[in-house]
Order: C-alpha cells, then structure tokens, then sequence
C-alpha cells in the first residue's frame, strides 16, 4: 500500500521552519509583483518539495515512521484530506 499524507500534516510540515516560511512568502510576493496575480494550491507546493519524511506519513510500520532517514519523492506518497 502507498504511503499517504495529509494535507494538513504535509503543511505543517512545509511551515514548520520559520526562514522557510520566510522565503515562500518572499517568493509569493515577488511574483505577485511580476505577474500582479497569483494562484497556489496546496497541490502546486506539493509537487514541488524536495522530499516528504517517513515520520508524517500514513500506512507505513512503525520501524519505517521511526527510522529518521526515510524519506519518499513526492510522487511515492499520495496527498490526502
């Protein structure tokens, strides 16, 4: 079975740095300068990070949500409500 997250963990995941935070407010903005108009969905920022870490998925063993090393490509884990 597939790995899967939700939205809600996966976000508090992705905010959880407050310089991250920082810098995707910083991008926002700066397109929304460039383009005088922007649209993000959760979906747009999820295929677009780099990994999703094993410990704030679902349907994975516990071994495999301890194990502080595993991490999974976005397309590996499905984005649930």
């Amino acid at each position: 079975m597939k790995p899967t997250v939700t939205k809600k963990a996966f976000l508090d995941f992705f905010f959880s740095d407050n310089y991250d935070k920082k810098n995707y407010g910083i991008d926002l903005v700066n397109e929304l300068i460039k383009k005088g108009t922007i649209t993000v969905t959760i979906e747009d920022v999820y295929k677009d990070v780099g990994y999703i870490p094993a410990n704030i998925c679902e349907n994975l063993t516990k071994e495999q949500k301890q194990d502080d090393d595993l991490e999974f490509d976005p397309s590996e884990v499905t984005l649930i409500d």
